[in-house]
C-alpha cells in the first residue's frame, strides 16, 4: 500500500502554477491530507515494480514527452483552464515536445455557473 500520491505541493499552495482550479487544499479526488492517508487513491494498491514502471523517472516506458518527439501525425494538445488534476507546466510540456511544427495548443476556458461570457 503506498500513502501520499496526491502529496503534490501544487494542491496546496495555488501560487504554484496558478489556474482556476478550485482552491487550495484541493486535488482531483477531494482534500489532499484525506486522500493521502485513505483507502482509496492514486496507485494506492501496487507492486514495487508496477509502481516504477509507471511512475519512476527513470525506470517508466510511460514518458508522454520522449515519446511525442517521435510522433509524425498532427497533435493536438487540449488543456483544461481549470484542471485540478494536470497543472499548467504539464500542458505546455507535452506541446513543446512533439517533435514537428503540425501541432496546435488548445486550452479550454471554464465558466462556472452564472458567469457570462466576456
Amino acid at each position: 500500500m503506498v500513502y501520499g500520491t496526491m502529496a503534490d505541493p501544487r494542491n496546496f499552495d495555488l501560487t504554484l502554477e496558478p489556474n482556476g482550479r478550485p482552491g487550495p487544499n484541493w486535488c482531483f479526488l477531494g482534500v489532499p491530507k484525506a486522500v493521502n492517508n485513505g483507502p482509496v487513491g492514486v496507485a494506492r494498491f501496487c507492486t514495487l515494480r508496477s509502481w516504477l514502471s509507471q511512475w519512476s523517472y527513470d525506470d517508466s516506458n510511460a514518458d508522454a514527452c520522449t515519446h511525442l518527439q517521435r510522433v509524425s501525425v498532427p497533435v493536438m494538445v487540449l488543456g483544461n483552464s481549470d484542471d485540478d488534476a494536470v497543472p499548467p507546466s504539464h500542458i505546455q510540456q507535452l506541446y513543446e515536445a512533439v517533435g514537428h511544427a503540425n501541432r496546435e495548443l488548445h486550452i479550454v476556458e471554464v465558466r462556472r455557473a452564472g458567469e457570462k461570457r466576456g
